[in-house]
């Protein structure tokens, strides 16, 4: 595997008022990931020195489809009356991602925070509490670093390891997480939206555990490490992929996600739904940070 000790740069996009190239969802060489009951479809397909992503009834992107340095720069196309902000949230939740993954760093679905120095992964389908229980690590202290799009690499040499790059952010709720009471009593109040993550940040952070999460309906909190096979196996449900007929690179592919399956500890981990749990879930990933477990 070719070594990706470079950290990536990532610009803004520029927007263009130009015709895009469409995209066919039925063309073969199209990558599609079909529309979920809150997300538009998203079609993926390298036409010429191009890459080009269009998400349904917001905007198309190209960036180019070879980098020499492997930092994203890309043109966005808005459909008319979509806000600026939501092309840019788009932009690097999902363009970001996925041209980093064309340029041999791995992408995949999920949210990251920090804590202690290293990386926690959190992963699972979409509407399964993600960035709600984020918020909550986060309110605990710890350091959101990415929401939706997880870009990684694994290191080899003197620095080996399995590094998280950070990009910009803002954590996506579905609803406002309530605040807790405050000493008088008063009752919860909905807070906004915590702020983008870092821009400028540039330094890439280590990855010391994964959480594969489930969110049941009740019991306690629960978490079982996996074996290497099964956490390869499950690690790849969540990856991006602009396409798998590019041989030596999904050779590379499989071997980056073997080490992090076989280097970095992966938990499946169950916690109950609710936010009167939320605290107890929180509680329960500190004590398994406080064993050891994922100690640095």
């Amino acid at each position: 595997m070719r070594p990706l000790s470079r950290v990536p740069t990532i610009a803004a996009p520029h927007f263009s008022t130009a015709e895009p190239v469409r995209l066919s969802g039925d063309d073969p060489a199209a990558t599609v990931w079909p529309a979920g009951e809150h997300t538009p479809r998203v079609i993926m397909q390298r036409v010429g020195e191009w890459c080009w992503i269009e998400v349904d009834d917001v905007a198309s992107y190209r960036f180019p489809a070879d980098s020499v340095d492997r930092g994203v720069r890309a043109d966005a196309f808005p459909v008319a009356g979509v806000a600026e902000s939501v092309v840019f949230d788009l932009y690097y939740r999902t363009v970001v991602p996925v041209a980093l993954q064309v340029y041999g760093f791995e992408s995949m679905h999920g949210t990251a925070l920090e804590h202690g120095g290293g990386a926690v992964l959190l992963c699972a389908p979409s509407r399964t509490g993600k960035s709600t229980l984020a918020q909550a690590l986060a309110d605990a202290g710890w350091q959101p670093l990415a929401d939706d799009g997880l870009v990684w690499e694994a290191r080899e040499g003197s620095h080996e390891g399995i590094y998280l790059h950070p990009i910009p952010f803002s954590l996506m709720l579905r609803q406002p997480v309530p605040s807790a009471p405050d000493p008088a009593g008063s009752a919860p109040r909905a807070r906004p939206l915590p702020a983008a993550g870092e821009p400028g940040r540039r330094d890439a952070v280590p990855v010391r555990a994964v959480l594969l999460l489930e969110r049941t309906a009740g019991g306690e909190p629960a978490a079982a490490r996996l074996g290497r096979r099964e956490a390869f196996t499950r690690l790849l449900a969540p990856s991006y992929a602009l396409t798998l007929a590019d041989k030596e690179r999904k050779a590379r592919m499989m071997a980056a996600y073997l080490r992090l399956a076989g280097t970095v500890p992966v938990f499946a981990f169950q916690y109950p739904s609710g936010y009167e749990r939320l605290p107890e879930v929180v509680g329960f990933v500190e004590r398994l940070l406080a064993r050891g477990v994922l100690r640095m």
